[in-house]
């Protein structure tokens, strides 16, 4: 592989990266925007067959909610991520999209010392 086509790679691949990590969470946000007007009716409605404290902690645990899956979402589209447009060692297959500054100045992997970019 020669040092453009890595760097193509590991850009592409760190732009997913970030998608995935921003976008969930994005999305997570709006949705807690979204029921933020409805807090208080929530907390009452469920304030009536939980109490007082019940009302409060399910209005909250609701109101969380589209964060706390934006959360969940993150963790395994980073893993599916990182298998599917990851920059491996051919070697040794570890990620070499974190180190690539490593990588292109010695054209090594850093891991397990083997090379991995051809030579201009």
């Amino acid at each position: 592989m020669q040092i453009s086509e890595f760097s193509r790679a590991v850009r592409a691949y760190q732009m997913r990266r970030g998608i995935s990590t921003v976008g969930p969470i994005l999305i997570g946000v709006a949705g807690m925007l979204v029921l933020a007007p409805f807090r208080d009716q929530l907390k009452t409605f469920l304030s009536g067959g939980l109490g007082s404290a019940g009302g409060e902690v399910g209005a909250a645990l609701l109101f969380a909610m589209p964060i706390l899956l934006a959360f969940v979402f993150v963790i395994p589209l980073m893993l599916r991520i990182e298998r599917r447009w990851g920059v491996h060692c051919p070697h040794c297959e570890k990620q070499l999209a974190e180190c690539c500054g490593t990588v292109i100045a010695s054209r090594n992997c850093p891991f397990c010392g083997k090379r991995v970019l051809e030579a201009p």
